[in-house]
């Protein structure tokens, strides 16, 4: 297993947990982030698709936990 492997999943679990003990879907879409630039390495990817997936993936998925945390706090 790779160095960048190993670093990305920790950043993952680093997140997962994070938000776990700090409720509020800031830090989740960072580790969804952060396990799919995990897969993209782990399936031999360059660096710069990881980091495109991770700012990408975590971008949108930040948006739309957000937009759903708004809607909900509209009812």
């Amino acid at each position: 297993m790779s160095l960048v492997l190993q670093a990305w999943i920790a950043l993952a679990v680093v997140f997962t947990v994070g938000e776990i003990l700090r409720p509020g879907l800031l830090l989740l879409p960072f580790g969804i982030g952060a396990a799919t630039a995990a897969i993209i390495e782990y399936r031999g990817g360059a660096n710069g698709w990881q980091w495109l997936a991770f700012v990408g993936v975590s971008s949108v998925v930040l948006v739309i936990s957000q937009r759903v945390l708004a809607a909900r706090r509209r009812r």
